[in-house]
């Protein structure tokens, strides 16, 4: 150690540099280099040594590593045994000195890097193992150097010995390395560095491995390995390897658990791989129970008290996979226990988003209606459904007289759209249960507090479904759902804030809007009505604007803030549409909001022969409720006299006022006797054509036999012909 303190280390290798010189034309065997060689070797060898020794190693001048590597790694250079294997010591040390390099200090330069390379290549070459590739840590000093990216140059090498170093360093380093890096991938928190760890995992060969010797493990270390397994069932890529490689050590744990912890989540594992791999499931549905074995563990492991949150949110995790199949959804609607469960640990969760949306989506999915398909929708549906069981109607076609026997076909055979359990009543009755026993509207307006966009999404799916059922709207609206539905409706993802604007609309179409929205919150449902209109889907047009037409019936200040949010050029446009059913309740939306001065005055001002032209059409459409609220329109405008005259000048005008006169509905012939009265009033042209329509003996028949709540409209409008007349 001395030496090296007084600077004797550096004079050796200067020493060892200049024997190498003066050897060209000699015998390596007689020089002093093997000797000075071994010296520096055993002096480098030393721990408190090894840093100083290294560090001279690395220094740039002329006697440092180039020299000293460079004559040993000759290719003219003999093979002598003591040589490489005092320089191989060397090489371990600078190695081992390298990795510990602070910033700032030298670094092995390429060519360096490279000389060093060829020297643990000699080394290949020799009977001696091969000492600075045969411990992780040495070769990842190596491999973490930032000229290391020159080494891979060598894997080109016409010498084979320099090809075989390369991948036996990489080998050593990779599998060093490795572990720290899928560590840290494993636990990362965004899916795809997890999905990049996994794939690293499959493919390098490691599951594998890890599968041969599983068995052996600690319990802990197999606990994990379980849990590593269900992160990777979440991508299809390493879902199939999964499959693949790891299915039986799933299964045993499946069916002969250790414990509670060890069946969760080889359950949950499995429950993952059976909705995309085939032979799973069928594996699972060998079984005795199937696959059901797994739902009443679940359900057992949410109501068991001494179950711990991580068994919880296993449980809720797996059932929200298994949810998608509707006899689960029965037997978690039938277990109340369960989402009272669920309350208590979104109350304990604290903003845990993963524990969150769980439970949201697990929810969403019992309590979800089946989408309304198209007729081009239900096509595709049985020829998708014929495609994966082409066999399914031949087996039915061939038991149809053994069904005839028992009344009903097997629930096996049913596909999931079409089970009875899935039918819209067999769902209402699920949702009613979870309101009145389980709590649900309570849970639901906690997971609405969250500010995850995937967790306000699915809460907001789940108020959909309570809220079409009008028998629980008043429920939802006494346990605060408009309030958290507003909330929703105005801060989410585009589609769920609409989901949650759909079911304020059907909330607000049937429940006094008064009672609904107390306060100020009546202004903010507004916004979202109207984006609800504008979007493409029928049915939520129909109700938005049949929500809107319920807000608009309170007072002119709900009528304005429509007027400012664009809501009338909306409602106009949706007169247009194909359905009849968004016809009538756009012409139904509009009639209460003429009563606002600046919609009256935009349809009586002069100009606005187009909303008059067409508000006369609809007066006289097929669909009573669309004729009803149109003329209800012309009621109102006719009491401007302009308006009453413009109207009058519409093509078959009095034709279709005097028609109003006629019907057989009492609404219809009170609105057409008023506007009568007020087109008579505002012009003696006009009396010529109501007069030729038949209006006088239309308002005759009204007054001589029509209902008494009519009679003095039709006497007024006869009087006010009559006057005009003179």
């Amino acid at each position: 150690m001395q030496v090296v303190l007084d600077g004797g280390f550096e004079l050796l290798v200067d020493a060892v540099s200049m024997e190498a010189a003066a050897d060209v034309a000699g015998s390596p065997e007689s020089s002093l280099r093997l000797l000075l060689l071994r010296t520096i070797a055993n002096i480098a060898a030393l721990p408190d040594a090894a840093a100083a020794c290294s560090k001279c190693f690395l220094r740039g001048n002329g006697g440092g590593l180039d020299l000293f590597l460079g004559s040993l790694a000759s290719p003219d250079a003999p093979n002598n045994a003591s040589r490489p294997h005092s320089a191989d010591s060397v090489a371990v040390v600078i190695a081992n000195a390298a990795k510990g390099l602070q910033d700032g200090e030298p670094i092995l330069s390429a060519q360096r890097a490279s000389l060093l390379l060829r020297v643990l290549a000699a080394r290949c070459a020799t009977q001696y193992p091969v000492h600075a590739v045969s411990t992780q840590e040495i070769a990842l000093a190596l491999f973490k150097l930032a000229e290391f990216v020159h080494v891979f140059r060598h894997v080109a090498d016409q010498d084979e010995r320099f090809a075989s170093l390369v991948s036996a360093l990489l080998s050593h380093a990779v599998q060093s390395a490795f572990h720290k890096t899928i560590e840290s991938w494993l636990n990362a928190s965004d899916s795809s560095t997890r999905s990049c760890g996994l794939l690293g995992i499959a493919r390098s060969g490691v599951l594998d491995t890890i599968m041969d010797v599983i068995e052996l493990e600690y319990e802990h270390v197999q606990l994990n390995t379980l849990r590593m397994l269900v992160s990777a069932c979440n991508e299809p890529e390493t879902a199939k390897l999964v499959a693949m490689r790891c299915a039986p050590f799933l299964f045993k744990h499946y069916r002969q658990p250790r414990n509670a912890a060890f069946q969760s989540t080889a359950s949950l594992a499995l429950v993952k791989l059976m909705m995309t791999e085939r032979s799973i499931l069928d594996e699972l549905m060998r079984g005795e129970g199937g696959s059901q074995l797994a739902v009443d563990f679940f359900i057992k492991t949410l109501q068991a008290s001494a179950s711990t949150s991580r068994d919880k949110a296993v449980a809720v995790e797996a059932l929200t996979y298994l949810s998608v199949q509707v006899v689960v959804k029965e037997k978690i609607a039938a277990a109340p226990e369960v989402v009272r469960a669920m309350h208590a640990m979104c109350v304990a969760a604290n903003e845990d988003r993963g524990t969150l949306y769980g439970v949201a989506a697990l929810l969403s999915n019992v309590t979800a209606y089946r989408k309304r398909l198209s007729a081009e929708e239900e096509q595709v549906r049985k020829l998708k459904a014929f495609a994966n069981n082409p066999n399914k109607q031949a087996g039915q076609a061939a038991g149809a007289a053994t069904g005839a026997a028992t009344g009903a076909a097997s629930s096996d055979d049913l596909d999931e759209y079409d089970h009875p359990l899935n039918q819209d009543e067999a769902v209402a009755k699920r949702v009613r249960r979870l309101v009145a026993s389980a709590g649900l509207l309570q849970t639901a307006g906690l997971l609405a507090k969250s500010d995850s966009l995937a967790v306000r999404d699915a809460v907001s799916r789940v108020y959909l479904s309570v809220a079409t059922d009008t028998d629980l709207r008043g429920a939802l609206v006494q346990q605060g759902g408009c309030r958290a539905l507003l909330s929703l409706a105005t801060h989410g993802s585009d589609e769920g804030m609409l989901t949650a604007a759909h079911a304020l609309a059907k909330t607000a179409i049937t429940t006094d809007p008064n009672l609904a929205f107390k306060g100020q919150s009546v202004f903010e449902a507004v916004r979202p009505l109207i984006a609800l209109c504008r979007g493409k889907l029928l049915l939520r047009q129909f109700e938005a604007l049949m929500a809107l037409t319920n807000l608009a019936s309170m007072n002119d200040d709900v009528r304005a803030l429509v007027v400012r949010e664009g809501g009338l050029p909306v409602m106009e446009e949706l007169q247009f549409s194909d359905h009849a059913m968004v016809r009538r309740a756009a012409t139904e939306a509009i009639c209460n909001m003429v009563y606002h001065p600046a919609v009256f005055e935009q349809y009586a001002r002069p100009g606005a022969s187009s909303r008059l032209k067409m508000m006369v059409a609809l007066s006289d459409a097929e669909d009573f409720a669309t004729r009803r609220a149109a003329s209800g329109v012309l009621a109102v405008l006719s009491s401007d006299a302009a308006a009453a005259k413009a109207i009058g000048e519409q093509p078959r005008a009095a034709e279709i006022v005097v028609g109003l006169v006629a019907d057989q509905s009492v609404e219809l012939q009170h609105r057409g006797a008023e506007t009568v009265k007020n087109m008579a009033l505002a012009d003696r042209g006009l009396l010529g054509r109501l007069i030729g329509a038949g209006a006088v003996q239309a308002l005759a028949r009204l007054v001589d036999e029509g209902d008494e709540t009519v009679v003095q409209t039709a006497i007024d409008a006869l009087q006010a012909m009559a006057a005009k007349s003179t």
